[in-house]
């Protein structure tokens, strides 16, 4: 079968140059328009499902300045301590005096809150030095570990009269990580100091991994040496608190993580 004259096939036109333009010009657009409206539409769907996990967050987190308020009053009262760790057992949360006086109500100078790495990630994240990442999972667990750290039955205070935040001081050398304080375990609703540890920690060695690039090896060197003085500061305070109190379980990251 022929073609009747002047008249051009299917595959004539597909082949025709405007027509192959006006095809890949769809083409890019479709690639530069569809997946953006795709990701906002996906960001806003997570959004609103996000919202009522928001609002327990901000409800909790005024049970938790509640709850702060009131291990801070226990230790401003001063007493020595009950001696009741040995009987006590769970997980226990760490907070740094700094951080634990900024959190509880009431209208106190400001303190350096350097090192953070001194409090545990749950009290980092009630005061936005942390942020959950926008994922509904992720919300929940950091909803989950509040909840806990203020149903817990003791708190962990940390006193700190030295805390010296690690530092580069040369080719392959840091200085500074050095913490000295005292750890007390506040059990709030017995309304009594539990038993208190002293802690000294020093690093010695912090671990790096080989960069392309000058200042990626800089930033590479910084968290080892941040990385290095933190682990062994929560490596001594797990020490100390086995000694103390063998039933407790020293809680630094979310649960799960």
């Amino acid at each position: 079968m022929y073609d009747e004259p002047g008249r051009r096939s299917i595959g004539d036109i597909l082949l025709h140059p405007l027509t192959i333009s006006l095809l890949l010009a769809a083409g890019v657009y479709a690639t530069c328009t569809v997946p953006p409206y795709l990701e906002r539409a996906r960001y806003e769907a997570v959004d609103e499902a996000l919202a009522p996990i928001r609002e327990e967050w901000r409800a909790l987190g005024e049970a938790a300045g509640a709850r702060l308020g009131a291990a801070l009053a226990i230790l401003e009262e001063g007493g020595e301590s009950a001696g009741t760790c040995g009987r006590r057992s769970g997980e226990v949360t760490v907070i740094a005096r700094p951080l634990l006086e900024r959190l509880a109500p009431g209208d106190r100078p400001a303190r350096d809150l350097d090192p953070s790495w001194m409090s545990s990630d749950v009290w980092l994240h009630l005061a936005s030095y942390l942020i959950a990442p926008h994922e509904v999972e992720a919300q929940r667990r950091r909803n989950a570990a509040l909840r806990s750290a203020i149903e817990a039955p003791c708190l962990g205070i940390f006193d700190a009269a030295l805390a010296d935040d690690a530092r580069i001081s040369g080719e392959r050398r840091f200085e500074g990580g050095d913490v000295v304080g005292v750890l007390r375990i506040v059990c709030v609703d017995a309304g009594h100091v539990a038993c208190e540890a002293a802690i000294v920690s020093s690093p010695f060695v912090a671990i790096t991994v080989k960069q392309r690039s000058a200042e990626g090896q800089r930033s590479a060197d910084a968290r080892a040496v941040q990385d290095g003085a933190a682990w062994k500061y929560w490596d001594t305070l797990g020490d100390r608190l086995r000694e103390v109190a063998p039933g407790l379980v020293l809680r630094r990251r979310l649960a799960d993580e």
